[in-house]
Order: C-alpha cells, then sequence, then structure tokens
C-alpha cells in the first residue's frame, strides 16, 4: 500500500537618484496577430520592441503588464493589445521582476534602490535605499516587500511607507529572490546555505549547509509547496529540505547546473538543466526528461518553467537563437515551439490563455529586444509554486495579498492563484479559491492566510456545491477578463 505521506494529505485537502515617468520606451505594437483556434499555440497575439533587453519575468496584474528592461526602465503595457500606458525610468540596470501588491508596483535595481510606484500612473510613492545593489525581484507579504541586495542580505520593507521593518546578514552574497510562505522568509546566499527567517522580526529559523564544494553556486531563487523547500545548485544538484527544519528529505543529480527556479506543480517538480525535468515532489524520482529537446538542438533550459492547464512552458538557449516551448506535463512529449533569432529574457507567464515572455537581443542577430504575447494553446492562468508566492513574476490572480493577518497561518485548500503565503498545498489545476478572485487583483479567498479556519460541520452548503458555485465564478471571471481586453 502506497504510504499517505503529509504532502499527498495537503494535496488532498486542498537616494542617489529620482526617476522619471514618461512615455515612449516601448515602441507601439509592430504586429497584431488575428483570433486563432481554440488549442492552437505559439500565435503571436502581438510583439512590441523594446528600447533595451527584456532582462526579468515580465508581471500581469489588472490587465497590464510590467516590463523591466536593461537600461533601467520599467514599461507598463496593455495586456490586450501591448500598448504602451507609462514608462519609469531610473537608468540603472535591473535584474528582476517587479512585485504588485493592492495597486503599487514595487521595482528593485542595481542602483542600490527599491521604488514603490503607482500601478496607475507609474509615479514614485516612495524609494528606499539598500546597502549594495539589487539583483533580484521583491516579494510581497502581509504589507511588507522583502528583498535580497547582493552583499547585505535580506530587508522588509513596509509596503506602504517605505520604511525599514528589519534586516538580516547572510554568510555569502545572495542575488536572488526570497520566498515567502507562512510565517517563514526563504532564502539561499552563494555559499550553498539555505536559510529560514521569520517573516515578522527576521530572527533566523534554521541554516541548511547542503554545499560540499565551491561550484555549489545558488543560481536561483527556491520555491516551497506542501512544507518543503525546493532549490537547485550549480553543481547538478536538486534538494528538497523540509519547510519547518531545515533537514534534507531527498537529492537529485541533475548531470548539469541547475541555474532555474524549479516550480511545483500537481505533485511533480518542474526545472532547468540541460534537460527540462519532473521529479516526483514527495521522493525526487525522475517522471521524465527531454532528452529529445537537447539532442535535437544543443541547448539548455535558461528559464524558470511556468505551468498553467497541465503544459509546462520554459524557453531553451541555443547558439542559434532559442526556443520556447510548451510542453506536456504529464509526458514530457512537446506541443508547440516558438523561435526567437536572439534569446529569451527570463521567464514566461501565461494568463487567460496567453503566454508572455520578452526577449533580448545579440549582435549577430537581426532582431530587436521584444515583448511578445503568444497563444498559449491553454485557456487557464499559470498556477505553479513559483508563480504563485510572487517569484520572479505574477499574474493578477496572485496579487491579492492583503487579506485578513491573525497570529498563526493555517492549511486551506490550494489556491493555486492567490498570493497569500501559506501552508502550501500542492498546485493542482485551477480551483476554488482561485476562482473567487478579482480579476483586478483583489483576493476573495486566499491560501493559508494567516486567519483562522475550521473544518468542523455546520448549517451552509456542501463542500461540493460551493466548490461548483466557485468554478462557475471563476468562469465568469476569466470570461470577464477577456471580454476587457
Amino acid at each position: 500500500m502506497a504510504e499517505f505521506t503529509r504532502r499527498k494529505l495537503l494535496r488532498t485537502v486542498g537616494i542617489a537618484s529620482v526617476g522619471t515617468v514618461g512615455l515612449g520606451t516601448a515602441s507601439e505594437p509592430v504586429s497584431r496577430a488575428v483570433a486563432t483556434q481554440a488549442g492552437a499555440g505559439g500565435s503571436e497575439q502581438w510583439t512590441v520592441e523594446m528600447d533595451s533587453n527584456v532582462v526579468a519575468s515580465p508581471t500581469v496584474v489588472d490587465r497590464t503588464v510590467y516590463v523591466p528592461s536593461a537600461n533601467g526602465a520599467l514599461s507598463a503595457l496593455h495586456a490586450g493589445t501591448g500598448s504602451v500606458e507609462w514608462t519609469f525610468e531610473d537608468g540603472v540596470n535591473s535584474r528582476g521582476a517587479v512585485a504588485v501588491l493592492d495597486g503599487t508596483v514595487y521595482y528593485a535595481d542595481r542602483n542600490e534602490s527599491l521604488y514603490a510606484l503607482d500601478a496607475d500612473t507609474g509615479e514614485q510613492q516612495w524609494r528606499f535605499e539598500t546597502e549594495t545593489g539589487v539583483y533580484a525581484a521583491p516579494t510581497t507579504a502581509y504589507g511588507t516587500v522583502y528583498l535580497s541586495d547582493q552583499f547585505r542580505g535580506v530587508y522588509a520593507v513596509d509596503a506602504e511607507s517605505g520604511d525599514q521593518e528589519w534586516s538580516v546578514e547572510t554568510e555569502a552574497f545572495s542575488d536572488v529572490a526570497p520566498a515567502v510562505v507562512g510565517q517563514s522568509v526563504y532564502l539561499a546566499d552563494d555559499d550553498g546555505v539555505v536559510y529560514a527567517f521569520d517573516a515578522e522580526t527576521g530572527e533566523q529559523r534554521w541554516r541548511s549547509k547542503i554545499a560540499t564544494s565551491f561550484e555549489d553556486l545558488i543560481y536561483a531563487p527556491p520555491t516551497v509547496a506542501d512544507e518543503t523547500v525546493y532549490v537547485g545548485w550549480g553543481n547538478a544538484r536538486i534538494n528538497a529540505i523540509d519547510a519547518e527544519s531545515g533537514d534534507e528529505e531527498w537529492e537529485y543529480h541533475a548531470g548539469n547546473d541547475i541555474r532555474t527556479t524549479p516550480t511545483v506543480y500537481d505533485g511533480t517538480v518542474f526545472v532547468g538543466g540541460r534537460y527540462l525535468l519532473a521529479l516526483d515532489a514527495d521522493t525526487g524520482d525522475l517522471q521524465w526528461q527531454t532528452e529529445w529537446m537537447n539532442r535535437s538542438t544543443g541547448g539548455v533550459i535558461g528559464s524558470s518553467p511556468t505551468v498553467a492547464d497541465g503544459v509546462v512552458y520554459a524557453a531553451e538557449s541555443l547558439y542559434d537563437g532559442e526556443n520556447l516551448y510548451a510542453i506536456d506535463a504529464d509526458t514530457g512529449e512537446e506541443r508547440w515551439k516558438y523561435n526567437v533569432d536572439s534569446g529569451f529574457g527570463d521567464a514566461p507567464i501565461v494568463v487567460s490563455g496567453t503566454v508572455y515572455v520578452g526577449t533580448t537581443a545579440r549582435d549577430d542577430a537581426d532582431q530587436s529586444p521584444r515583448m511578445l504575447a503568444l497563444t498559449a494553446g491553454v485557456s487557464g492562468h499559470s498556477n505553479g509554486s513559483r508563480v504563485r508566492h510572487g517569484t520572479l513574476g505574477h499574474h493578477f490572480l496572485a496579487a491579492g495579498r492583503e487579506s485578513a493577518v491573525t497570529a498563526t497561518p493555517t492549511p486551506a485548500p490550494d489556491s493555486t492563484g492567490t498570493n497569500t503565503p501559506g501552508t502550501a498545498t500542492g498546485e493542482s489545476a485551477v480551483t476554488a479559491s482561485q476562482s473567487a478572485t478579482d480579476t483586478d487583483g483583489e483576493s476573495a479567498t486566499t491560501e493559508g492566510s494567516r486567519s483562522e479556519t475550521t473544518s468542523e460541520s455546520g448549517p451552509g452548503f456542501s463542500v461540493g456545491a460551493t466548490l461548483s458555485a466557485l468554478g462557475g465564478m471563476g468562469y465568469l471571471l476569466s470570461r470577464r477578463w477577456n471580454d476587457e481586453l
């Protein structure tokens, strides 16, 4: 008889410079494709030429795509047309995606700055100065912005005022984004150490040093699901660490460097290296790998994967261009691919059947940097752990993290879209509490919020009826999103 693990149970239940604002950093859309057949994938809906390389994952909230560029500009594009809504420029290279919470965009750059911008206008609300440059995306939770700077460690900054709440130093520099789940902030550094800090106080809860050599560098943030932290290493390993104790649960040797953030979806860890790998989240056993991809092209997976409706989207780096692949999450088989002559800036994201991804330009390529909107071939949204917790970028279903906050996080049915940290309960398909999330980013039901819940019987609708009703609401909300685009 198969062991009924804790994770299976959880799955079952569920100020040196000031920026300026203007228009014109991104060009108007250069193409607009006609509607494609349902189920088709990889067709262009629109493309926008950018003035500089897109260097981070896009964030899509309230029908706006936020796109960081290498020249220090942040562009806000309309999700349905690609038209420019506003730009914010500070002239300093940014390497991380933005976080969006309650109508505010949080944007960090390598000029020792974290900005809070009005999501509608791009106007600066405040600026927080770090000790060294920020090379990673900020993460928002409980009214706080968490970010790491390269040499300091991690900061907690009040999201409304920009005042520092606390900061802690790590043993080595860290240029990856923190993951915030439940009451903990998880961070990795370049000495191969993974930390858990108290989200409210910054007190260290545990540290886990599982590096064995100088090559054990961490190139991408960890992710968290079902009370487990998953992290990839430069020495070709993926580790699962107990989120409560810091003890190692399993280790998988991939055979080559892991430079992307894992994402967990429906009990499977997807991570990119030489191949795209699918590992059992409980055991680390290999389910499949895309050997066909590397054999035919000689590339590696250069961006963190995202998962929507049972399809994995990931970009492959090549010597003569790059491919964005849509791959069946169950079998590892290719569904479609989209090729560019240059490269992809970072991880794609899927919102309401559209893949958003940015590109970079190479000296030997004809294509300029672009922001792309492609037909996904599915109708849903990214709902793996990376997106759900707002690491490297997220979408409108993950922007409503400001829910009721009390003392203790409790397990809740998996929202797969709300970005309220809590006990991660697996990455199943879009479910009830995601469906109850308003398309303007106002979360009606949040996963693992710090408010108490009860499972006792009582008057009201049955669970089945409630889920059915919420599922219908999700359909209507998805239609609303599409209609408004």
